[in-house]
């Protein structure tokens, strides 16, 4: 600091042989202090520091083509149009499945494609996206199985098997897919993306609660995306599993049903012709055991169609937390516009979910507003009261029969 003095005091200071040794004496003694030393090292600092955050004012940019406006309604609205079909018209369901499988998939080959140029923050909003239609795929998947076992016909049953396989296996590739995508994300995350020496600043939302992204993030993240991958592939292993058992035993069971069934229906002809000849056998066959046509009819009821008409149906609550997307753009603030901008990638987006609103509208069209429980619900209902009605009515002619 202070040669840089001596070189500026001028030629007639400078001239001055006494001055000239004080001036060096000073320097050489103050340049040893620690206190000037310690100035200089964080006026340095402070000029690096301030060089540093120049540089990462736009470390929270978002790419419009990953996680633009138009991307994330159009990912918002697969989620609800899937939940609202799957439990309205199951038949439709497999369209919205593919389409958001389809979505998601695609925006992750394009995040891998593009990822020398993705920033850390991008991967994160990439990240929420994706484990969104996840979750949504992922309990769309299991209401759609519950009500396609609940209606499936045992003579198309091969058939429907291999069809409801072909879209849980694409949701199984995507969603390991995916996951292994956020692994990596999480591993590298400290040199992650075109901008790693800005991602210290990055704030991580976790259900709400903001977290340093490099520091108490990055392990939550790491543990959080293990556990739910290694469940996942357990759940998926142990589900092909258990469907080949189950098509294995089915084909080995279908020429005996068919056979027993054979031999049922041509018994139940003989009998029901035999009693057609004779009224009196008729009432013979319904006190036989001494059962009472009432009591008969209450039998009847105690079928497996009543336990299932009695029998509270399965209620699934669907709640997807929009709140950490939304809010993790606005803990980490940018200087652009690129999560509010519309372009020809955001109206393509939304584009894509033409398909899954269409199919809801139809399903209104055909069904109401009513879940599929309900429906359920009532139609066994109406058909309990039917099958109620043809038994009592039954029971009058037989009496009628008997008594003449």
């Amino acid at each position: 600091m202070l040669v840089h003095l001596y070189l500026s005091t001028g030629t007639a200071l400078s001239r001055d042989p006494e001055i000239k040794s004080w001036i060096m004496y000073m320097s050489i003694n103050v340049s040893a202090d620690p206190f000037f030393l310690s100035l200089e090292h964080c006026t340095a600092s402070t000029v690096m520091s301030t060089s540093s955050l120049t540089e990462c004012i736009g470390y929270a940019d978002t790419n419009p083509d990953i996680a633009g406006v138009g991307v994330r309604i159009s990912f918002y609205l697969q989620a609800f149009l899937l939940v609202l079909l799957v439990d309205r018209s199951w038949e439709d369901a497999p369209i919205t499945l593919w389409t958001f499988i389809a979505t998601s998939f695609g925006i992750s080959l394009a995040a891998i494609i593009q990822r020398e140029q993705l920033s850390f923050f991008q991967a994160l909003q990439l990240s929420n996206l994706i484990w969104l239609a996840n979750f949504g795929i992922f309990f769309a998947l299991a209401t759609y199985s519950r009500h396609k076992a609940e209606a499936s016909d045992p003579v198309h049953e091969s058939s429907s098997h291999v069809s409801d396989f072909k879209v849980k296996y694409g949701a199984m590739v995507q969603t390991i897919f995916s996951m292994i995508l956020t692994l990596y994300i999480w591993i590298r995350a400290p040199t992650f993306g075109n901008q790693s020496e800005c991602s210290p600043y990055l704030k991580f939302v976790l259900f709400l609660f903001e977290v340093r992204a490099l520091g108490a993030g990055r392990y939550i993240g790491l543990t959080m995306s293990s556990l739910l991958t290694f469940i996942y592939v357990c759940v998926a292993i142990r589900d092909i599993q258990s469907r080949r058992q189950r098509f294995e035993l089915g084909s080995a069971r279908k020429p005996r049903m068919e056979k027993r069934e054979s031999h049922s229906l041509s018994a139940h002809i003989s009998k029901m012709s035999t009693s057609s000849t004779n009224p009196n056998m008729q009432a013979t066959y319904a006190t036989s055991d001494g059962v009472t046509p009432t009591r008969h009819a209450s039998s009847a009821l105690r079928t497996p169609l009543s336990s299932a008409v009695t029998r509270r149906p399965k209620r699934r609550r669907w709640f997807y937390d929009l709140d950490p997307i939304e809010v993790l753009l606005r803990r980490n603030p940018s200087t652009s516009d690129g999560a509010t901008q519309w372009g020809f990638g955001q109206v393509l987006a939304l584009i894509v979910v033409t398909p899954s609103a269409l199919s809801v509208i139809d399903a209104f069209s055909r069904h109401g507003f009513k879940r599929l429980s309900k429906r359920k619900k009532r139609g066994h209902e109406i058909h309990r009261r039917s099958i109620e009605d043809d038994i009592r009515e039954e029971s009058v002619l037989s009496n009628f029969s008997w008594k003449s």
